[in-house]
């Protein structure tokens, strides 16, 4: 009966009220996907964590075999990306285990068998993919944040319409309509201000 009361052939149509109804049902789905993707993009920061470990510990591995053969040559080392800092960032630390597989292509090293380039190049591989799934949830969570954004928009656009509707129709001067305006959200004392 209130809403009958402020409809209008205009704006504030059946049609308006549905489409408002459903956007409001709607918006949920906007905030849990949005969430999702973003604990999604953090799982995945921590499976990256994992990922670096694992690499890391893998060339160390080999590194320490390197320096174990030449302890006395200290211009192969470099070879093997030792004296370097790896670490310091994702091109460094994968360049460093390119550069490993290849230099254990043409050199054995003490209790280095191919098994072990074969789990390097794994947990290479490995490291490489959560960034592609990293990149990819970033990218969903932004797209939903933006959508989520739209529609947000939307809503209060059209809320403060219907709320515009209900100062016409429930005028603040008459004492009876407190309880209306209220539930609306519209001031007592004044007219709804644009």
């Amino acid at each position: 009966a209130i809403l009958a009361r402020i409809q209008d052939e205009l704006i504030i149509t059946p049609a308006f009220l549905t489409k408002l109804g459903g956007d409001l049902q709607s918006i949920g789905q906007y905030t849990g996907g949005t969430t999702q993707a973003t604990v999604g993009g953090q799982l995945q920061t921590s499976a990256e964590d994992l990922a670096k470990s694992v690499l890391l510990g893998k060339i160390h591995y080999i590194q320490s075999k390197a320096k174990l053969k030449y302890a006395g040559n200290h211009g192969i080392l470099p070879e093997y990306s030792i004296g370097k800092n790896i670490d310091a960032s994702r091109p460094a630390l994968e360049t460093a285990a390119d550069t490993v597989l290849n230099k254990l292509k043409t050199d054995t090293l003490p209790k280095i068998t191919p098994q072990h380039s074969t789990d390097l190049q794994g947990a290479l591989d490995s490291y490489k993919q959560t960034k592609v799934d990293q990149q990819s949830l970033q990218g969903d969570s932004t797209t939903l944040r933006n959508q989520l954004t739209v529609a947000v928009d939307s809503l209060a656009v059209r809320r403060r319409q219907l709320q515009h509707a209900a100062d016409g129709e429930y005028p603040w001067t008459d004492p009876a309509n407190a309880g209306m305006r209220r539930k609306f959200d519209l001031p007592l004392d004044r007219p709804l201000n644009p």
